[in-house]
C-alpha cells in the first residue's frame, strides 16, 4: 500500500510537468471567458486553425463562439444566441463582430429555411458588411449519410470554433510560479501519505486503547452535528496524525483543551483533532461547495471558493462556542433541582459521593448529572474530592458552578455540614436563573423593536389612512 501511493504520488508529479508544457502553450491561444473582450490581436493568432469548414447545425450550442475570416481579409468572431434544427426548417441566431485595422463592425444576423412543397430553401448572411456573403444556411444529405442535415457552408471564408471559451481558464500568470505550486503540492501529497501509512499500526493501537478506556461504549456523535459525526472519521484517521507531528502541538493543547471540556466533549474530541477538524474543513467545505455548484448546475463564481474555505477554518470555533453556551444555559436550569436533591439526600444521611450518586440515579440526564459522574470518577480514582470540585469548576467554567464548587471545598476544609450550605446555596441559584431570564426577555424585547418598526407599522400606517385616501380619490 505504501509503494502504490508513493507511486501515484510520482506519477502526479509526472502529469503534472506535462499539463504545465501543455497549459504553456495554450495559454498563447487563451483569449479569455468573455465574449466582449476577446480583442482583434488574440482573435489574429488563429488563423493558421480557420478552415473552410462546413459547420453542421447538429454540433452547435447556443453560446458557441466562432473566429472567422472574411473574404476581404476581415477578422472577426461571432456567438450562437439560438439554434432551431427541425424537421421542417432550421434556423440560426448570430451576434459577430468583424475587425480591420483598428474597426469593428457588430452584426445581429438571423438566418431561417424551412421546406417549401419538398424544396428546401436556402440563405446567406454577410457579416464584414461588403455586399458579399460569408455564410450560407443549406440543408442537404451529408456524406456518407442517408438524412439530411442543416450546415453552414462558407463562401471564401473560413472559422475556427473556439472551444477554450466555456473552459475556466487558468489565470495568467508566471509559469514558474505555477510549476512551483504544483511541485509543492506534490511534495506534500507525498509526505500525507508517507505519514498516513507511516502510522497506521499505531492508529490501529490507539483505536484500541480508546475502546478499552470508553469501556466498549459507542459515543453518541448525532447530538454533536451531521458535519461533526461525517468529519471525524476523515480528520481523526488523516489530519489529525499531521498535527500530533506539529511542533507547536503544546501550544493547540493550550488553546483549545478547555474549550473542549467546556463544550462537553472530552471523550469526543481532543485538542489536536479539533485543530485537525479546523484544517479539514478548509478543504471539506469548498469540496461541499463545488459539488453543490455542479449538482445543482447553479452559477455561483468560483471565486467565491476561498471564501467558503475560511468560512470552513472558522466554523469549527463558532461550532463549539454554540454549544458552550447552550450547555451552560442547561447546567444552570438543572443546578436548582440538583442541588436540592443532593442537600435532601445529605440530610437523610448519605455520604458525598453515595448522594451524588442518587442525584445521578433519580435526576434527568443534563449536562451537570454528565458532570456529576466524572466527579465520581475520579473521586473513585485516588483524587480528593476538592481537587475533583475543582476539575469540575474548571470544565463548566460557569460563575453558579464555580460558586456551588467553592462553597463545597471551603466546608469541607473546615468540616462544616454541607446540608444547610446546599440549601442556602439552591436559593441563591434560582435567584440567579431568574435573573438570567429577566435579562434575556430585556434582550429579547430590544431585539424585536426593530422587525417590529420594519414590518408592522407600516402595515398599521395602511390599515388606518388607507381608507381615508380613498375617499380623498373617490371626491
Amino acid at each position: 500500500m505504501k509503494l502504490f501511493f508513493h507511486l501515484t504520488c510520482l506519477l502526479y508529479l509526472f502529469f503534472s510537468f506535462l499539463f504545465v508544457g501543455k497549459t504553456s502553450a495554450d495559454e498563447k491561444l487563451n483569449c479569455g471567458d468573455n465574449y466582449n473582450l476577446i480583442e482583434e490581436v488574440c482573435i489574429a493568432k488563429y488563423q493558421e486553425k480557420m478552415k473552410p469548414s462546413k459547420i453542421a447545425l447538429g454540433a452547435v450550442n447556443v453560446g458557441d463562439v466562432y473566429f472567422f475570416r472574411t473574404s476581404e481579409n476581415f477578422i472577426g468572431k461571432f456567438q450562437v444566441q439560438n439554434v432551431q434544427n427541425a424537421a421542417g426548417e432550421c434556423g440560426v441566431y448570430l451576434s459577430s463582430d468583424s475587425m480591420f485595422g483598428g474597426k469593428t463592425i457588430t452584426k445581429e444576423s438571423d438566418i431561417y429555411i424551412n421546406n417549401t412543397l419538398g424544396v428546401w430553401s436556402s440563405k446567406s448572411i454577410d457579416l464584414d458588411s461588403n455586399g458579399k456573403y460569408d455564410l450560407v444556411l443549406k440543408r442537404s444529405t451529408s456524406e456518407g449519410s442517408k438524412e439530411s442535415v442543416c450546415y453552414l457552408e462558407p463562401v471564401n471564408s473560413s472559422y475556427h470554433k473556439y472551444s477554450n471559451f466555456f473552459v475556466s481558464p487558468l489565470k495568467r500568470g508566471s509559469t514558474l510560479i505555477y510549476l512551483a505550486m504544483l511541485i509543492l503540492f506534490g511534495v506534500s501529497s507525498f509526505m500525507i501519505a508517507m505519514t498516513i501509512f507511516k502510522d497506521e499500526g499505531s492508529f490501529a493501537v490507539q483505536e484500541k486503547f480508546e475502546d478499552i478506556e470508553n469501556n466498549n461504549k459507542q459515543i453518541n456523535l448525532a447530538k454533536y452535528g451531521i458535519i461533526f459525526k461525517y468529519s471525524r472519521v476523515f480528520f481523526r484517521r488523516y489530519f489529525t496524525p499531521i498535527v500530533q507531528g506539529m511542533k507547536n502541538k503544546a501550544k493547540i493543547k493550550e488553546k483549545y483543551r478547555r474549550s473542549i471540556a467546556n463544550g462537553g466533549m472530552l471523550n469526543a474530541i481532543t485538542p489536536e483533532d479539533f485543530f485537525a477538524f479546523k484544517l479539514f474543513l478548509i478543504l471539506g467545505f469548498p469540496a461541499l461547495f463545488l459539488a453543490f455548484r455542479f449538482l445543482m448546475d447553479m452559477d455561483w463564481s468560483l471565486a467565491l471558493t476561498p471564501v467558503v474555505s475560511f468560512i470552513g477554518y472558522i466554523y469549527p470555533d463558532i461550532w463549539m462556542k454554540s454549544r458552550i453556551e447552550k450547555r451552560k444555559r442547561e447546567i444552570i436550569n438543572a443546578m436548582p433541582f440538583v442541588v436540592d436533591m443532593l442537600a435532601l439526600s445529605i440530610e437523610a444521611g448519605l455520604d458525598f459521593i453515595a448522594a451524588m450518586a442518587r442525584v445521578i440515579e433519580k435526576a434527568p440526564n443534563t449536562a451537570l448529572t454528565e458532570e456529576f459522574e466524572i466527579l465520581i470518577k475520579e473521586i473513585k480514582i485516588g483524587s480528593s474530592r476538592a481537587d475533583a470540585l475543582r476539575q469540575l469548576s474548571w470544565r463548566v467554567d460557569e460563575i453558579v458552578v464555580n460558586s456551588f464548587c467553592a462553597t463545597l471545598i471551603a466546608a469541607d476544609s473546615v468540616g462544616a455540614s454541607v446540608g444547610p450550605i446546599l440549601k442556602i446555596l439552591s436559593g441563591e441559584i434560582r435567584q440567579k436563573r431568574s435573573s438570567l431570564i429577566e435579562q434575556a426577555g430585556a434582550k429579547a424585547s430590544t431585539k424585536i423593536l426593530f422587525p417590529m418598526i420594519i414590518f408592522i407599522l407600516p402595515a398599521v400606517f395602511i390599515i388606518t389612512f388607507a381608507p381615508l385616501a380613498l375617499d380623498l380619490v373617490g371626491k
